[in-house]
């Protein structure tokens, strides 16, 4: 039986690598990326934490789109002139789903929440009332508003 036995090295680092015998030695340069590189800014964690202060369950698609949707606007905030044309399309190629089962998956998410009953919440991180029980968003107003305070937030 042969060994192989994998050196694992910083790009940075230099090591031998030598031979004994009949085992080899393999260098290999890895770079790793710390998880706060994935995420700058925090988006994700902003997004979480609104999404969940709302009573959204994280395993429907549509917290998953909303998500990726209000990404998308952060990154590019034309795409919510044309949300039907351009972004829910976006984010149905990107999971392999089509652009009206995104927007239902959206608007069925931001049911949930008013059924909860806890869009007080959402008042809560805004300072001001924005949301009412009685008034559930839209599946693009609620987008542009999660984006504009996270925006809003990066700016401070």
């Amino acid at each position: 039986m042969k060994h192989i036995h994998i050196l694992i090295t910083d790009e940075d680092q230099e090591a031998p690598v030598e031979t004994e015998h009949s085992t080899q030695i393999y260098k290999v340069t890895m770079q790793v990326q710390s998880s706060h590189d994935d995420d700058p800014s925090g988006v994700d964690t902003q997004l979480s934490n609104i999404f969940l202060s709302l009573g959204m369950p994280v395993n429907m698609k549509g917290y998953t789109y909303l998500r990726e949707s209000v990404k998308l606007v952060i990154q590019s905030p034309e795409c919510m002139q044309c949300i039907t044309k351009n972004l829910y399309p976006m984010i149905a190629q990107s999971f392999g789903s089509t652009p009206g089962n995104v927007e239902r998956a959206i608007r069925h998410a931001i049911e949930i929440c008013w059924q909860r009953g806890q869009v007080e919440r959402l008042n809560e991180v805004y300072g001001v009332r924005v949301v009412s029980q009685a008034d559930k968003p839209s599946n693009s107003e609620l987008i542009a508003l999660i984006a504009d305070r996270i925006l809003v937030g990066q700016k401070r």
